[in-house]
């Protein structure tokens, strides 16, 4: 999947300089973990293809926090 690979690129200063566990494979994308963080990055091939990140945040017991961030690009 060469849009996994080049997310694993873009992405290897979560693992490198933060922290994150590497990334594991989702349907659609790769998902990174660190302990309070998720960052999920995922390609939607539609009519109008699109990457999309999201970032969640979790409490330090786990549970999914408030707020998250949503970023998205066409081409």
């Amino acid at each position: 999947m060469e849009f996994g690979v080049e997310v694993g690129v873009e992405f290897a200063f979560l693992v490198e300089d933060s922290g994150f566990s590497d990334p594991e494979q989702t349907d659609n994308g790769l998902l990174f973990h660190s302990a309070g963080l998720e960052v999920e990055v995922w390609f939607l091939d539609g009519h109008d293809p699109m990457v999309t990140t999201l970032v969640t945040p979790f409490d330090s017991d786990g549970v999914r926090a408030r707020g998250r961030g949503w970023t998205s690009c066409t081409s």
